[in-house]
């Protein structure tokens, strides 16, 4: 993998999950999680797998907040809170 093109892919993975795209957020994610895998560079994975479970952090924590402030997902979808 090309020197900046993952750092470059999460930073449109972000630019994605603000334009309240979680879902391809997590997909393009996840395809870079299996990407490091196949590659074996230890650093690489564990830098992949910080970047999911801070992103799957946001999404749990913001949801939680949403379910604490009494926004339920019949209400309102979490795009479209995002």
């Amino acid at each position: 993998m090309a020197p900046g093109y993952a750092k470059a892919l999460i930073e449109f993975i972000n630019f994605e999950r603000r334009q309240k795209s979680i879902e391809k957020s997590k997909e393009m994610l996840f395809k870079l999680y299996k990407d490091a895998l196949e590659k074996g560079n230890p650093d690489f994975i564990a830098w992949v797998s910080f970047q999911y479970a801070n992103f799957m952090l946001y999404v749990n924590l913001f949801s939680l907040t949403l379910d604490h402030l009494g926004y339920a997902e019949s209400h309102r979808s979490l795009q479209e809170c995002v």
